[in-house]
């Protein structure tokens, strides 16, 4: 399921001990990859109106993946505490997201060496705790994508509750992105390294359906343009795309660039 390419190596700036720091964060997501409109087969990648972003001090639209933070279940939040001492409930973050899969990982002090050894036993390491959200674990996660999907297009009302109930959701893929080379959230300026799981899923829609999605102001569908922009800074290992119109694609996970 994973191998050590598919493991996000974002690396830390060196500390004052040269040792890679002592705990890592890791997020597990669902997003919307695509959608398909019923009637013609047309193919769509969406993302959806977020808080605004800076970049280099000036304030640009942001726009994100539908979708977010996987949940787990009580016997998976047992067992990764278990067999890898994870600690959940990540601070400054809601008391519902405490069952979100994203948590912190202890590393063993022999793992911790900057030297090649220790960083293929530690990517070894990293690889074991992101398989245990494979499909094969199902029980342990949320492989679904309906209720955040449900949550960003009911609950901001794009679309109406009897809209989504003809919505089909299915699962595609996963992916860990690439090394981004340069920072713009708190995530990857942090001390802590932050390792990545995106579950993809494409959703089938009526054209009825799309067609208020589309024309949503939370809603953008992107264009060339703004696939080509995302392919440019996958490329390029950036973690935000710039549009055409100065908006900002933050996750580069939408169309198949991901390395």
């Amino acid at each position: 399921f994973l191998t050590e390419s598919l493991v996000d190596m974002e690396r830390p700036q060196e500390n004052l001990e040269n040792k890679f720091p002592e705990k890592i964060r890791i997020s597990v997501s669902n997003l919307l990859k695509a959608l398909r409109v019923e009637e013609t087969g047309e193919i769509y990648f969406i993302a959806m109106r977020g808080k605004p972003i800076k970049i280099e001090g000036v304030e640009k639209p942001r726009y994100q993946a539908l979708g977010g933070g996987a949940k787990v279940t009580r016997e998976g939040r047992e067992k990764i505490e278990k067999e890898f001492g994870a600690s959940f409930g990540i601070s400054g973050r809601p008391s519902e997201e405490n069952d979100d899969a994203r948590f912190f990982v202890p590393l063993p002090e022999n793992l911790r060496s900057n030297d090649k050894e220790s960083e293929a036993e530690r990517n070894k390491f990293i690889s074991e705790v992101l398989s245990e959200f494979s499909e094969g674990n199902k029980e342990l996660f949320e492989l679904d994508i309906t209720r955040e999907l449900k949550e960003d297009l009911v609950s901001s009302e794009v679309i109406s509750e009897k809209d989504f109930d003809s919505i089909s959701t299915n699962y595609t893929g996963t992916i860990s992105p690439i090394l981004w080379k340069e920072a713009t959230s708190e995530r990857m300026s942090s001390e802590i390294p932050s390792y990545r799981l995106f579950h993809l899923h494409d959703a089938v829609i009526p054209s009825r359906v799309f067609e208020k999605i589309r024309n949503s102001p939370e809603i953008r569908v992107l264009s060339k343009s703004d696939i080509d922009a995302v392919k440019l800074a996958t490329q390029e290992g950036k973690p935000t795309a710039i549009t055409d119109d100065g908006g900002v694609i933050v996750e580069n996970i939408f169309p198949d660039y991901h390395g």
